[in-house]
C-alpha cells in the first residue's frame, strides 16, 4: 500500500472482490485506504467521497460508529468531494450513496440522477435513481417489474447483481411480498453480504 498512488488507493477503497470475513472490519479497512489517499493528496475529491459514503453507512449500521462526530465527518467529506470534483461521476455516485445512508432520500435521488447526466452509460445509477424514491415505501408495479427486468438483463456472474438483488429484496419486503423478498435476498447473499443483508433477512423471516 505504501507504493500505491492516491488513485489506486481510491479503487481499493471503493471495491475489492472476494469474501469479506467481517463486514464491519472490511469497511474500516476501506476507510483507512481512503485516509491514506488523502494523506498523499488532501484535495483528492474521490477519496473524500469514499469517506462520506463509508462513514454515513457505518453510522447507520454499527452502534460504535453512530456518533455525532462521524455523522458530521461524513457530511464534511461529502461537501469536500463535491467542491473538489463536481463533474466526476464516481464522486457524485458516492455522494448520492452517502445521502441515502443518512436518510436524505430526496437529495439522494436528485444526486443519483446527476450521475446519469454526467455519464449517460451508467445504467446502474439510472436503476438506483428509479428505486431510491421508494425507500421504506410501496413501489408501484411498474417500478418493481422494471427493476426485475434490469436485473435479468445483467449476466448471471455480474457481481453488481448483489446490489440489484438487494434492492429487489427491499422493494418486495416493503410490499410485504415475503417469499419474493427472501428469494432475492438469498440470491444476493451468495454474491456478497453486508450488515444490511443480515438485518433484511431477519426482518423478512420475522
Amino acid at each position: 500500500e505504501e507504493e500505491l498512488s492516491p488513485e489506486a488507493l481510491f479503487v481499493l477503497a471503493t471495491w475489492v472482490p472476494g469474501p469479506a470475513q467481517s463486514a464491519i472490519g472490511w469497511e474500516e479497512q476501506r476507510i483507512e485506504l481512503a485516509q491514506k489517499a488523502l494523506a498523499l493528496d488532501p484535495e483528492f475529491g474521490a477519496a473524500h467521497s469514499v469517506l462520506a459514503d463509508k462513514l454515513a453507512y457505518l453510522s447507520n449500521v454499527s452502534a460504535p460508529f453512530d456518533t455525532e462526530n462521524n455523522r458530521k465527518a461524513a457530511m464534511f467529506h461529502a461537501r469536500q468531494a463535491l467542491d473538489l470534483s463536481p463533474l466526476d461521476p464516481d464522486v457524485v455516485f458516492n455522494e448520492a450513496q452517502a445521502q441515502w445512508h443518512s436518510g436524505l432520500i430526496r437529495e439522494s435521488e436528485a444526486t443519483m440522477s446527476r450521475v446519469t447526466e454526467l455519464d449517460l452509460s451508467l445504467d446502474f445509477a439510472r436503476f438506483l435513481s428509479s428505486v431510491i424514491p421508494f425507500t421504506c415505501s410501496n413501489a408501484p408495479d411498474d417500478i418493481v417489474q422494471a427493476s426485475i427486468a434490469f436485473d435479468n438483463e445483467l449476466s448471471p456472474d455480474n457481481p453488481i447483481r448483489w446490489l440489484t438483488l438487494t434492492w429487489l429484496g427491499w422493494l418486495h419486503a416493503y410490499r410485504e411480498e415475503w417469499v419474493a423478498a427472501l428469494e432475492a435476498e438469498e440470491k444476493a447473499a451468495r454474491i456478497f453480504q453486508i450488515p444490511y443483508s443480515y438485518m433484511r433477512r431477519a426482518m423478512i423471516l420475522n
